[in-house]
């Protein structure tokens, strides 16, 4: 049997299930804390009924008499509305009362929405199984979230772009998909958030006004080990001035989670960019290797010379926003233009081969 390292299971909340039935939704209470938690769905049978926090129940309106004895957070689609009906009694409860269509009708959306999505997690997990192009794994994703996606590396170049679906009128957007060959480029280096900004938001994720376009965007910082290694992105397309709603954030945090722990899959990982070396300067530092032997490891696997002599030094910037973007685009200049040049992300601090 085949398995996904780290299983994200997919499932889909009371919101999802608004936006697609919003045309027929009459009155509704969805609460702040409705969250994708659904995977299945049942017709109510108050006399067979034991609730479950996984389950969405279609009820008759008539059914729906006694909010007291609903537990707190349950999910329910009634198709109709009740005589003498008031949605304030059902503040407690995740509620939609669908109106002007059949209860058949009703039951045959629900059913196509768990179809949907059940499809949609059943293509992304044989994509990662079959270690599809990062590509491939964005233009599904697209479709899921149903907004412009993109992933960019930590100087901002494109790893992977949404192909069927833009964002007009967005200048960053497009320059990505021009591939910064714009007037553009210089404010995408310099507009907000920066990775320190990310990386302090809750979740490592942070939607923010572009002081660039004017429109939303969603950016979360994708890791490996531990390190950043990518950015991950969505822009808004339409009412691009509002703030996504909360139907779209619950999709993209599951991709950008999905992604992030198959990250492994789609991103270079250096060794002398990651823990191996930050461990290795920290057991120098402290003195805890017990003979040259040891340290003759680390080096082997970091790539060094063994038998040749370096100098150490450090890369430092007077301003302390400077982003974390700048210090990787130095590290990767010297070393192409520096033979044996070894980089470290915090600082950065270099080894630098030299001949005696």
């Amino acid at each position: 049997m085949l398995l996904i390292k780290e299983v994200i299971e997919m499932k889909i909340s009371i919101n999802i299930i608004e936006k697609v039935l919003r045309n027929h939704v009459g009155q509704k209470n969805i609460r702040d804390d409705a969250d994708m938690t659904i995977d299945t769905y049942e017709v109510y049978a108050s006399k067979h009924c034991a609730f479950k926090e996984n389950c969405l129940y279609l009820l008759k309106p008539e059914e729906l008499t006694d909010s007291k004895g609903l537990p707190d957070g349950v999910n329910l689609v009634c198709s109709g509305r009740p005589d003498g009906f008031d949605i304030e009694k059902y503040r407690n409860v995740n509620l939609l009362i669908v109106e002007g269509i059949t209860p058949e009708k009703n039951m045959n959306l629900i059913i196509s929405i768990f179809h949907r999505y059940n499809s949609f997690e059943e293509r992304l997990n044989s994509l990662i199984l079959e270690n599809a192009s990062l590509q491939e794994i964005i233009d599904l994703a697209t479709q899921m979230v149903e907004m412009p996606i993109n992933v960019l590396n930590l100087n901002h170049k494109v790893l992977a772009i949404s192909s069927e679906m833009d964002a007009p009128g967005d200048p960053i957007w497009k320059s990505l998909k021009l591939g910064y060959m714009s007037e553009y480029y210089e404010n995408i280096l310099n507009t907000s958030p920066t990775m320190g900004d990310i990386i302090r938001a809750k979740g490592n994720s942070i939607e923010i006004t572009s002081s660039i376009s004017g429109h939303h965007v969603q950016i979360s910082l994708l890791r490996s080990g531990g390190r950043p290694i990518a950015y991950f992105g969505m822009h808004k397309f339409h009412e691009t001035q509002k703030p996504f709603e909360k139907h779209t954030l619950q999709l993209y945090e599951y991709l950008f989670r999905k992604i992030n722990r198959n990250a492994g899959q789609y991103f270079e990982i250096k060794a002398d960019r990651g823990l191996l070396y930050e461990e290795f300067l920290h057991n120098l530092f402290d003195q805890k290797f017990k003979d040259s032997d040891e340290i003759d490891v680390f080096l082997l696997k970091l790539g060094f010379n063994t038998n040749a002599s370096y100098q150490m030094g450090l890369i430092s910037f007077r301003d302390s926003d400077i982003k974390a973007d700048l210090y990787f685009t130095i590290m990767d200049y010297l070393e192409k233009m520096i033979p044996d040049y070894k980089m470290h992300c915090d600082g950065p601090v270099y080894l630098h081969h030299h001949s005696d």
